[in-house]
């Protein structure tokens, strides 16, 4: 979007950009009093979802994953320490995935969804498969093992209402190392409908337990447990770590 305010040219962009990069630029055409003038434009961003924080030997993304890297990787933008406007913290959620069924994502708010798909992932994939990793190149799913390498060499501690109108989060910390993890709750198993939002925490692991269940990290006000396992078909958050 283009305006003029005396004999300067104003660009904004409607558009936030979430990819972590920045955007490739667009030219724009402006006609004003009959000069047409074209401009390159870049969109910068103003956070690093890869600026990563290291506890436990592996290095983990500040930010949830949002888009697939099939679907044009996305991350939440903000922490939810950030979100002040926002008790809901939005922009700290990410999207939903099944899991090894990591080509499609699901929304993060809104009861229902259309097109869900309530079968478990085919049960000879023993892990999650590198094929079907959401996260983008050079990064991946944790294991259910480095859950529980965050969770003994940390602290946690709470902060948010821990309710559906102020969403709760967990902060862990190592030393001057910290991450949030929002209570962003799941998508049901069956029937996509969402659940436990700004109640309970739910991010997959790409270890399976068995043909039906995968490991995930559950956590809620009174404990995490790093080694949680479910069925495979429930819609979690996913943070990725560097490979």
């Amino acid at each position: 979007m283009a305006s003029v305010s005396g004999n300067k040219v104003i660009i904004k962009t409607t558009a936030e950009n979430n990819t972590g990069s920045l955007r490739p630029k667009k030219i724009i055409t402006i006609t004003y009093k009959g000069t047409t003038i074209q401009v390159n434009v870049t969109q910068n961003c103003d956070f690093n979802p890869y600026s990563l924080v290291t506890i436990g030997g592996v290095s983990w993304m500040r930010y949830n994953l949002g888009k697939s890297r099939w679907e044009g990787t996305s991350f939440a933008t903000k922490l939810p320490s950030e979100c002040t406007d926002d008790p809901i913290k939005t922009k700290s959620h990410g999207r939903f995935y099944q899991w090894d069924v990591g080509k499609k994502s699901w929304e993060s708010t809104g009861s229902s969804v259309s097109g869900w798909n309530g079968t478990n992932p085919p049960t000879e994939n023993t892990s999650w498969l590198e094929a079907n990793d959401p996260c983008p190149e050079d990064y991946r799913l944790p294991t259910k093992d480095e859950f529980v390498a965050l969770m003994s060499a940390t602290t946690q501690t709470n902060d948010g209402g821990w309710n559906v109108s102020d969403y709760g989060y967990k902060i862990f910390t190592s030393g001057n190392n910290k991450l949030e993890f929002p209570a962003v709750g799941y998508r049901n198993y069956s029937s996509g409908e969402l659940n436990y939002m700004g109640i309970g925490g739910y991010y997959w692991a790409s270890t399976q337990y068995d043909g039906e269940d995968g490991y995930f990290m559950r956590f809620f006000i009174s404990g995490t447990n790093p080694s949680y396992n479910n069925y495979k078909s429930f819609g979690l958050s996913v943070r990725c770590v560097r490979r």
